[in-house]
């Protein structure tokens, strides 16, 4: 039997940390977001990207993005069986989203959970890590 939705899995980096290559990119990751062109939070409000206040910043000052983004992330969802398509099963596999900025502190971990939110509220079945 066919899952109806695949479990999504979330994760969010900076590209100019040591660490970024071992974060699934680009090998194991089946979508890169860049959030590059979301506004940066970090000049106008305290806290890091896990903080309900900056994510509030972002939806009041950078929703027009938010929104793309999100858009971009159900076009992929929506590839899933084409891309799987040589498996019985193509949402058998956790389908993995790596969100990325410049040092992964604000906005890939705020849009992350912005778009986590969105998803859930879609009904699907979504880890954030």
């Amino acid at each position: 039997m066919l899952a109806s939705k695949p479990h999504l899995i979330l994760r969010s980096a900076g590209i100019k940390t040591p660490a970024f290559p071992a974060l699934w990119a680009p090998k194991e990751a089946d979508l890169l977001i860049d959030c590059r062109v979301v506004k940066d939070p970090s000049h106008y409000v305290p806290g890091g990207g896990t903080s309900l206040e900056v994510q509030e910043w972002l939806l009041q000052n950078s929703s027009g993005a938010l929104f793309q983004i999100y858009y971009l992330v159900g076009e992929g969802i929506e590839m899933i069986p084409e891309r799987r398509k040589e498996k019985e099963d193509p949402y058998k596999d956790p389908f993995k989203i790596l969100f990325f900025c410049a040092h992964g502190l604000h906005r890939s971990p705020a849009t992350k959970h912005i778009i986590g939110r969105w998803l859930r509220e879609d009904g699907y079945e979504v880890s954030i890590e």
